[in-house]
């Protein structure tokens, strides 16, 4: 850390009751969104339309399972995946990123953490999108190559719905002063500041 940065956190931003209800109600509106926009593309790119039902009229019950339990692998693996390039691009600029996966508010959360480790306001915005950016370039560049993987739909849709949380801090870091320094503490995200930065800088309610 800088030592022209004081050496405790200037505020501490926590996941509260509150802010989990605006994600999950943010989160839900980029799932459709995405979801409409990517089935669209498909749409103009292949010529032709694509279905989410898992639903068969011709395989019958067993079908409509074997698709839901597809549909389950495609997005425990999109969790995994995502929470691995956090974890990259921690490690990229100097942390000692850690998995774990808990409940809370009894919503089921993977995460990728570096506790103890600080980085500067624009690496960790970095780190933030990293997923976010990743998954869904590569899945998009892969649908216009292969018709025939449109369940790459769902995996952009739920990595940008599921990266709601992600989104959020980048933007209220981006608001916040360039000089700022960010640790990731599994459950809050505390925020270094120089001694010129005071609490009003930060466009973070007050706790």
């Amino acid at each position: 850390m800088n030592r022209t940065t004081r050496n405790e956190a200037l505020y501490v931003f926590r996941l509260t009751p509150e802010v989990l209800l605006i994600w999950t109600t943010l989160s839900l509106f980029l799932l459709i969104l995405t979801a409409s926009s990517a089935s669209w593309y498909y749409a103009i790119i292949h010529h032709q339309t694509v279905s989410f039902s898992i639903k068969s009229a011709e395989g019958g019950t067993w079908q409509g399972i074997i698709g839901l339990v597809v549909l389950i692998a495609i997005t425990f693996a999109t969790t995994i995946i995502h929470e691995l390039v956090h974890g990259i691009a921690f490690a990229i600029f100097g942390g000692s990123p850690r998995y774990g996966l808990k409940v809370k508010y009894f919503l089921p959360l993977a995460y990728a953490t570096s506790p103890g480790d600080i980085f500067r306001r624009n690496a960790f915005i970095v780190i933030s999108l990293a997923p976010l950016l990743v998954i869904d370039i590569v899945s998009l560049l892969m649908l216009t190559i292969f018709p025939q993987a449109p369940w790459l739909i769902w995996v952009i849709a739920f990595n940008t719905s599921g990266a709601i949380g992600d989104i959020w801090i980048a933007v209220q870091l981006l608001r916040c002063p360039k000089s700022i320094e960010v640790e990731d503490r599994e459950e809050s995200i505390a925020i270094y500041a120089p001694l010129n930065v005071t609490r009003k800088d930060l466009p973070f309610a007050s706790n």
